[in-house]
């Protein structure tokens, strides 16, 4: 058993300091909208639990599988500053989210959220229900799982995390600590049983298919347009769909029009070119990325990250040297 206590405050968007951020599983973060552009997190590990809890002050969308490791994460806000999407579900405060090993992870939020993590073993925690509650955890096997809180429960489970976060900041470099720990870890795989076994599975806010659909059909053209670049995409190339049905869908789920999501990923892909010190000039990147216009590119490209391109180049040749 160990306690291990990490923390990450970044004033500025950076790709790579989130690409690990949940126990060095990759998820790509692409900012959606510049507001204080602030985020701190920190995660805690006590034996096998790791709590990861992270505050975003800025749109987001964070993408990624979850990994097949024998272990499994569960989500839960820890306050919701504004509309916040897993999978393209809205998400309550007082639901838990369990994800299936090896799902895929789409978490979207308009202007900011609070939100906890907790990674454990799987087999430890269905022993704790076999024992404790007699019966096995129907965890899912694909996709994700909401499970609905009383606010007693919810309110409980919020305020032992914000404990054990405290615990660990306080506790990192005591010795021996075995005890507190193995004390520690029984007690929050017991709660962590019990809270899933007396939860309901929730009916969510879901997109209708039509939509669902829309949605699939225009990432996997942005996608496959991302790596040809070059060959220029617009939302009128999409065949197949109403682009009314397009702009429906993603106002509802994004908050922006088709046009603007696909702007979207054409900044954070230049962002990304920039920050990864591959010597490619910023005329380059403006091309590459579809860009006619270099003052147009510019002053997009500062208002979604607060710097020019010119100064991304610049603050990444620094921290290199």
């Amino acid at each position: 058993m160990s306690i291990l206590f990490e923390t990450l405050h970044l004033k500025h968007f950076d790709p790579d300091a989130l690409l690990h951020i949940l126990n060095n599983t990759e998820m790509e973060h692409q900012l959606l909208a510049r507001d204080n552009l602030t985020l701190h997190s920190e995660q805690l590990t006590i034996g096998d639990i790791d709590i990861t809890v992270g505050d975003y002050d800025f749109s987001v969308r964070v993408r990624g599988s979850i990994p097949c490791d024998g272990k499994v994460y569960i989500g839960l806000l820890g306050k919701i500053i504004d509309e916040v999407r897993v999978n393209r579900s809205l998400v309550q405060l007082e639901q838990l989210v369990l994800y299936a090993p090896g799902c895929e992870l789409d978490f979207h939020t308009l202007s900011g959220s609070n939100w906890y993590m907790l990674h454990l073993s799987l087999e430890r925690l269905q022993e704790m229900a076999i024992d404790k509650l007699g019966m096995e955890l129907d965890w899912p096997c694909q996709g994700v799982r909401f499970i609905d809180l009383s606010p007693e429960v919810s309110e409980r489970l919020h305020k032992e995390l914000r404990g054990l976060l405290q615990f660990g900041k306080q506790c990192v470099n005591t010795a021996n600590t075995e005890a507190i720990e193995s004390l520690i870890s029984e007690g929050m795989m017991q709660m962590l049983a019990e809270t899933i076994v007396q939860g309901s599975c929730s009916s969510l806010s879901r997109l209708s298919p039509g939509r669902e659909r829309a949605l699939n059909v225009l990432e996997a053209n942005i996608y496959h347009w991302m790596e040809y670049p070059n060959s220029g995409f617009c939302v009128s190339d999409i065949e197949g769909i109403s682009q009314r049905l397009l702009e429906m869908a993603c106002q509802e789920t994004y908050g922006v029009t088709p046009h603007r999501w696909i702007k979207l990923a054409r900044l954070n892909a230049a962002y990304r070119e920039l920050c990864s010190d591959s010597g490619a000039s910023v005329t380059q990147t403006c091309m590459r990325w579809g860009f006619g216009n270099m003052g147009r590119f510019s002053g997009e490209y500062r208002a979604l990250f607060g710097e020019f391109p010119k100064e991304t180049i610049q603050r990444v040749s620094q921290s290199v040297s």
